[in-house]
């Protein structure tokens, strides 16, 4: 399967269904977060540059968009981290100005907010999600694992300074990893800084899918209530229920572009699809015994990962 930069129609646990609009190919980030469910970064940077022809990224838009789908958002994000495509803030002029009936979602690791040019490319997106773990420096790099040419302190005041100017709907993210970034101390530090923020709702989230690092287990719902109530955060809830109806040949295909960008477990892929867990079961049954697909045991269940290795790529 050749890698598309336009990926969906997914439910999001925040944004409903979403068309994904993937800016970089797998995996360039600018961190190597412990829990990504990604898998390791491949390409670690803080350059900016053309990591995807937005010609090409523009023209799968249109062609995805041509039948007015129905949609609640066009979501900036996929494998690696999109605001280090220096083509974001004109792929999202494009869609306002072309298919002005979907609003625009981005989601980041807000690592690059210290840029102001990229802040006034994410000005007029419709809803920013940014990811914040810590504001300790030695737990940034102990749980996010960025670029040498990341500060954390240009990253924070740039993201301050986005909240005071942005006028559409501000979420940050908190993903809580035990032992790391969890103790009530640096909680009480991270209520500090989201005080000082313009309006925003933070959420707060923990492993649900294999990370990175297979020594990072998911919070207790004990810790994630404790957490909540220190960071006045909300939880982030699971996938709304998805399309049914689908072809075999359809929902294999399906399936594999979802497993592609985020591993799942047979009820993840029913909620998502709309299929029935059966009918799924056999399907990935299936891709396993091609080897298109592998499958790892968490505590949730079983859980369906795509294998690909489609290496890494340099701006052009």
């Amino acid at each position: 399967m050749g890698f598309s930069h336009v990926f969906g129609p997914v439910p999001s646990r925040r944004l409903g269904l979403s068309l994904g609009v993937d800016l970089v190919a797998p995996k360039i980030c600018s961190c190597d977060c412990v829990y990504c469910e990604c898998g390791p970064t491949t390409q670690k940077t803080a350059q900016r540059g053309l990591y995807a022809d937005p010609a090409k990224v523009i023209k799968e838009i249109d062609a995805r968009l041509a039948g007015s789908p129905k949609l609640d958002f066009v979501t900036f994000s996929g494998f690696g981290e999109p605001t280090l495509n220096s083509a974001l803030g004109e792929v999202a002029a494009h869609i306002a100005k072309k298919h002005p009936q979907y609003r625009r979602a981005l989601l980041t690791n807000g690592t690059l907010f210290g840029n102001p040019a990229l802040r006034k490319e994410c000005a007029g997106i419709d809803v920013v999600a940014v990811s914040v773990d810590s504001v300790d420096e030695k737990i940034f790099k102990a749980v996010n694992r960025p670029h040498p040419d990341i500060c954390l302190e240009t990253m924070l005041e740039g993201i301050r300074a986005f909240s005071k100017d942005y006028s559409g709907r501000l979420l940050v993210e908190v993903f809580l990893v035990p032992g790391l970034n969890d103790q009530p101390e640096h909680l009480a530090c991270m209520k500090k800084f989201f005080d000082g923020l313009g309006p925003c709702t933070v959420e707060i989230n923990t492993l649900d899918r294999p990370g990175t690092q297979s020594w990072v287990v998911p919070a207790s719902s004990q810790a994630l209530a404790e957490a909540a109530k220190i960071l006045g955060a909300v939880p982030i809830g699971r996938f709304c229920q998805g399309q049914g109806n689908m072809a075999p040949a359809d929902l294999k295909e399906r399936i594999l572009e979802i497993i592609s960008r985020r591993p799942c477990t047979v009820d993840d892929l029913a909620q998502i699809s709309g299929a029935s867990p059966q009918e799924i079961e056999i399907l990935a049954a299936e891709l396993a015994a091609s080897g298109l697909a592998t499958k790892k045991t968490l505590p949730r269940g079983v859980f369906f990962l795509a294998q690909q290795d489609p290496g890494p790529k340099s701006p052009t």
